[in-house]
């Protein structure tokens, strides 16, 4: 996963700005509200694109764990503020931000590139893979639902054949973590129907193949 140390740096004025309001308005208190998401958002998605500081403080305040996150501006004389991280519906708010559902849909819909794509917000933090494996598995079911004995259930094996050729064309940990993704998807589709789908369909896209 990323590297999820707490701190955000070089963020810059119009979010600092943001953060600065929002912690004051609440009485010096760094806890994210759903309206304070929902500004935090606005002021994120202002330039209409998330710059590197920008996503690391989604990051970070997206993560399960509760925490302090020390975030400092990109001034030569930064500006600092610390918030914890968000949860409820601030974390949904947050996390809609940083992976909208209908872009990680529409990674899922892309063939063997998407799935790339999709393993890059993956391996990006827990909270990410969490996000994308749920979203994963609501594709993957729906394949399964068009999936029977007389079509030779090729909606699933079409699935996993796209996913895979995507995710094994990485390398090292990527390839590593797509497998991962794909694997923890399918199988949690697999409890879902109640262990319906031959574990053959599946079990060998993991790393180290067939269990």
């Amino acid at each position: 996963m990323g590297n999820i140390n707490g701190r955000v740096t070089g963020l810059n004025t119009d979010v600092m700005n943001s953060l600065n309001k929002i912690k004051s308005e609440n009485g010096g208190r760094g806890i994210l509200s759903t309206q304070d998401a929902q500004e935090l958002s606005g002021a994120i998605n202002k330039d209409g694109k998330i710059d590197a500081a920008e996503e690391d403080l989604l990051v970070e305040l997206t993560q399960d764990q509760s925490r302090l996150v020390k975030v400092s501006s990109a001034e030569s004389s930064p500006n600092q503020v610390t918030f914890g991280t968000a949860s409820g519906s601030a974390r949904n708010i947050l996390q809609e931000t940083l992976a909208p559902r209908k872009k990680i849909e529409a990674m899922i819909d892309n063939g063997a590139q998407g799935f790339k794509d999709l393993t890059k917000v993956y391996s990006r933090s827990p909270a990410d893979a969490e996000r994308v494996v749920d979203i994963l598995v609501g594709k993957a079911g729906k394949a399964w639902d068009a999936s029977n004995l007389g079509n030779r259930y090729e909606p699933l094996r079409s699935f996993i054949a796209t996913a895979y050729s995507g995710v094994n064309s990485l390398e090292g940990k990527a390839n590593a973590d797509g497998r991962n993704m794909l694997h923890e998807a399918l199988k949690q589709v697999d409890q879902n129907v109640g262990d319906r789908i031959p574990d053959v369909f599946y079990n060998w896209v993991r790393p180290g193949g067939v269990l």
